[in-house]
């Protein structure tokens, strides 16, 4: 865990607890559905910003180390509200996708080649909101 993933947890408690509560509310004998209950803790929208985490690590596992070095010294060139909210496991899939956008413009085109040369149709449709 991190302290990313931890503060997400947090803010994460007021909807699930509701989540909790409405369906321990309709259920006469507070038996709780859990379908309700684990769409408050990964709502869709977080779901797809899973898949647009998944995707950047699975291109970043796929860097040899001077990519990797040249990757992360671009990342850390970027405003730190946009790494911040990247590294946020509860940022919206619209702001994620933005900042790979913004880490993918301000990337060397040797970078930029080997971010989108596994598959450019695969990134296209991730990065769509």
């Amino acid at each position: 865990a991190t302290g990313f993933s931890v503060a997400a947890s947090i803010r994460a408690v007021p909807r699930v607890a509701a989540a909790v509560g409405e369906t321990l509310s309709m259920s006469p004998r507070g038996v709780v559905d859990s379908g309700p209950v684990a769409d408050a803790v990964w709502p869709r929208s977080l779901r797809r910003s899973h898949v647009l985490h998944e995707f950047g690590l699975g291109v970043l596992l796929d860097l040899d180390e001077d990519d990797v070095r040249a990757f992360f010294d671009a990342f850390f060139d970027l405003d730190v509200n946009d790494w911040s909210a990247y590294l946020r496991l509860d940022t919206p899939p619209q702001e994620i996708s933005a900042v790979m956008v913004r880490l993918f413009r301000s990337s060397s085109w040797g970078l930029r080649r080997r971010l989108a040369g596994r598959n450019p149709l695969a990134l296209t449709q991730v990065l769509r909101p």
